[in-house]
C-alpha cells in the first residue's frame, strides 16, 4: 500500500556490513512471487548480527502470508561468504486491523452553516477509497459533494445541506494500506 515493509535476517556470527546491506545480495518474495528492492537500503546492526532490508514503496508483503528472502555473497570477517545460497522462510506479520474513526466533527471555520464534516481515521487509508463520494453517506439525506483527502487519515467531506442533530454519516469499504478494510463505519460528528 504505502511502503514502509522491512524484512529482519539475523546472521549467526558477525558480517561485514559491506556486504550485509548490498541488496543484490538479496532476494525477497512474496506469495513466491518476488519483490523489487530498487529504491530500498539496508541496514546492519552488530550487536545482534541483523541485516534490516527496507523495501521500497511498491514492494509491499502481503500479510499473514510466507514470505521467502534467499542470500548469497554475504561475507564474514575471514571473508568466506554464504555458500550454496541461503533460503530463508517465514510468515509476514503486520497490521491485520481495519481503520475505524477516531474523530469527526462539522469544521465551522471552513463552513459556518455546518457543510463541511472533517474525518480523523485511526490509520492512513486508501486515497481512492476515501475521496470516492459512493462511499459516503449521510442518514438524513444529505448529498456529498466531495470528499477530500486533506492527510493520509484526514478526509473533509462537503455537504449539500446542514447535517442534522441526529444525523449519523456513514463511510464504506475503507482499507488500510495492508489491505484491511472497513466494510461501514458509522459516526455522529460533534458540531
Amino acid at each position: 500500500g504505502f511502503g514502509g515493509d522491512r524484512v529482519r535476517v539475523r546472521f549467526h556470527k558477525p558480517v561485514l556490513p559491506s556486504s550485509a546491506t548490498d541488496l543484490s545480495n538479496y532476494a525477497v518474495l512474496s506469495n513466491a512471487l518476488p519483490l523489487s528492492l530498487v529504491g530500498g537500503h539496508a541496514t546492519y546492526a552488530s550487536a545482534d548480527n541483523e541485516v534490516t532490508l527496507w523495501l521500497p514503496v511498491g514492494s509491499e508483503l502481503a500479510a499473514g502470508q510466507t514470505m521467502q528472502v534467499q542470500i548469497g555473497a554475504v561475507a564474514d570477517h575471514s571473508g568466506f561468504t554464504l555458500s550454496p545460497t541461503a533460503s530463508v522462510f517465514g510468515p509476514v506479520t503486520g497490521d491485520t486491523t481495519a481503520p475505524s474513526i477516531q474523530n469527526a466533527f462539522a469544521e465551522r471555520r471552513a463552513s459556518a452553516t455546518g457543510l463541511v464534516v472533517d474525518v480523523l481515521f485511526s490509520e492512513d487509508v486508501d486515497p481512492t477509497l476515501a475521496q470516492d463520494v459512493a462511499n459516503w453517506s449521510v442518514s438524513g439525506g444529505q448529498a456529498v459533494l466531495t470528499a477530500d483527502a486533506l492527510a493520509g487519515n484526514v478526509v473533509r467531506l462537503s455537504l449539500a445541506t446542514p447535517l442534522g442533530a441526529s444525523d449519523v454519516v456513514t463511510a464504506t469499504d475503507m482499507a488500510d494500506a495492508a489491505g484491511n478494510t472497513a466494510i461501514s463505519l458509522d459516526f455522529n460528528p460533534v458540531d
